[in-house]
C-alpha cells in the first residue's frame, strides 16, 4: 500500500521510481565514450553528471506539478498540492534548490557538461509551457532523456558520433511511450500503434556501439522485450506506462553489458562490472518504488 501522508505525496510528486534510471542513462554515456580505449576511470565527473541528473529529474517532477496544481485539483485531487499538504511556494523552493545543485555540482567536478545541463534545463522549462497545451511537448521530455548519456559521455570523453547516438534510440523510447499515454489516455485508438518505437528502441542502441559489440547486446534486448511484450494487450494505460518507466535501464543494457562485458576480459575494474550489475538492478528497485509512489 502507497503512503498517504505527506513523505509520500512528495514521493509521488517527485516520481521516485523513475530517478534511479538517471544513472544508467549517464552511465551508458560514459561507457559508450570509454569503448575504443579505457583508461583509468574518472569515476568523480560521472558521479558529478548522474548527481546532477537526479536534481535535474527532480527539478522537472516537481515543476511539473507545481504547474499542473489547479488542472490537478479537479482531475488528480489525491496529489499533494490540491490536498493542500504544501503550499505552491514550497515546491518552487524545491525546484530552484534542485536547479541551483545540477549545475553546481559539475561546475567544480565535471565543468564540460554544463552546456548539456543547461539544455536540458531549457527542455525541462519548455515542456513544462507545453505539456498541457501541444502533443508537441513529447519532444522536449523525450530530449531530457535523450540528453543524459551526452551528459555522461562528455564527462569522461570528447565528443564522438558513437555515443551521441545512443541519444536516438533513448528518445525514441520516450517518445513512443509519451505518444501511446497520450494516445491510450484520450481513447483516439491510435496509442498501441506508438509501441512500436519502444520495441525498435533497443535494434536502434546497436548503432551506437563499435565492432562486433553489437552482437552481445542480444541478451539485454532479449530481457527488454521480454519485459514489454505483455504490453500489447495490456489494458491499464498507467501501469502499461509504468512498466515502460522502469525498463529504461534495460535499455541501457543493450550497450551497457556489451561493452562492459568486452572490457572485463581485458581490465576487469568496479566500473565495468557496476555497468553488468547495475540496470537490472536498478530496474527491479523502480519496479519496487512504483509500490511506494507512482512512476505517473
Amino acid at each position: 500500500m502507497r503512503p498517504c501522508g505527506r513523505s509520500g505525496a512528495l514521493a509521488a510528486s517527485a516520481r521516485i521510481a523513475n530517478l534511479p534510471s538517471v544513472a544508467t542513462n549517464v552511465l551508458a554515456g560514459s561507457a559508450l565514450a570509454l569503448q575504443i580505449e579505457a583508461p583509468t576511470i574518472p569515476a568523480a565527473p560521472i558521479a558529478a553528471a548522474i548527481s546532477s541528473g537526479v536534481f535535474l529529474c527532480l527539478a522537472g517532477n516537481l515543476l511539473n506539478d507545481w504547474a499542473d496544481r489547479k488542472w490537478d485539483a479537479v482531475y488528480r485531487p489525491e496529489r499533494a498540492l490540491p490536498r493542500g499538504l504544501f503550499p505552491p511556494g514550497f515546491y518552487l523552493v524545491f525546484v530552484a534548490f534542485c536547479f541551483i545543485s545540477a549545475f553546481l555540482t559539475p561546475a567544480v567536478l565535471a565543468p564540460r557538461i554544463l552546456p548539456i545541463t543547461a539544455a536540458i534545463s531549457g527542455c525541462i522549462l519548455l515542456y513544462t509551457w507545453l505539456h498541457k497545451r501541444h502533443p508537441i511537448s513529447i519532444i522536449p521530455m523525450a530530449l531530457c532523456r535523450a540528453l543524459l548519456p551526452i551528459s555522461g559521455a562528455l564527462a569522461v570523453s570528447d565528443p564522438t558520433a558513437d555515443w551521441i547516438s545512443f541519444a536516438l534510440p533513448l528518445f525514441v523510447y520516450i517518445a513512443g511511450l509519451s505518444l501511446y499515454a497520450r494516445g491510450e489516455s484520450k481513447s483516439t485508438g491510435f496509442g498501441k500503434r506508438w509501441l512500436i518505437a519502444v520495441f525498435i528502441a533497443p535494434i536502434l542502441s546497436c548503432g551506437a556501439m563499435s565492432g562486433w559489440y553489437w552482437g552481445l547486446a542480444l541478451p539485454p534486448m532479449l530481457l527488454l522485450w521480454r519485459d514489454l511484450f505483455p504490453l500489447i494487450s495490456h489494458s491499464s494505460v498507467s501501469a502499461a506506462v509504468s512498466r515502460m518507466l522502469a525498463a529504461i535501464p534495460l535499455l541501457d543494457y543493450c550497450v551497457l553489458f556489451p561493452i562492459a562485458f568486452a572490457w572485463l576480459t581485458y581490465d576487469p575494474n568496479g566500473f565495468w562490472w557496476l555497468c553488468i550489475i547495475a540496470p537490472p538492478l536498478v530496474s527491479v528497485l523502480a519496479h519496487n518504488l512504483q509500490k511506494l509512489a507512482p512512476a505517473t
